[in-house]
């Protein structure tokens, strides 16, 4: 009787590697997008009508699309916002977790973040 080969099992992502595979370049460039860990963003997330613009800040795959998913709101920013409601409301525990894990603030969020920061001994 005839021997079957064995398969080979391809669940870890260290045995996926380009350089295995006959690929063109540019099919390895998106095989390293879709099989690599992905980064986590701290990010806002544009809601609202045209001209009155309202954002969340979630935490999001690198990769997504801008209000595309997410994997939890951390906060808000209405820049439009009245004196009585806050400008900036975002859950400052929230964000230090996920930062703890990896996740990075794009260069507005961090400002925002900051900015909540400075406003949140005053609050108190």
């Amino acid at each position: 009787m005839e021997r079957l080969p064995e398969k080979k099992s391809i669940t870890r992502l260290d045995t996926l590697h380009p350089e295995r595979f006959d690929l063109p370049f540019f099919f390895k460039s998106h095989f390293l997008q879709v099989f690599s860990i992905m980064a986590l963003k701290i990010r806002l997330q544009r809601h609202g009508s045209s001209h009155s613009p309202f954002y969340r800040m979630v935490v999001a795959e690198a990769l997504a699309r801008r209000d595309g998913r997410f994997v939890e709101v951390v906060g808000t920013y209405n820049p439009q916002a009245r004196k009585a409601v806050p400008e900036v409301d975002l859950k400052l525990d929230r964000i230090d977790y996920w930062i703890s894990v990896g996740a990075q603030p794009t260069d507005t969020a961090r400002s925002l973040i900051r900015r909540a920061r400075r406003e949140a001994p005053a609050a108190e």
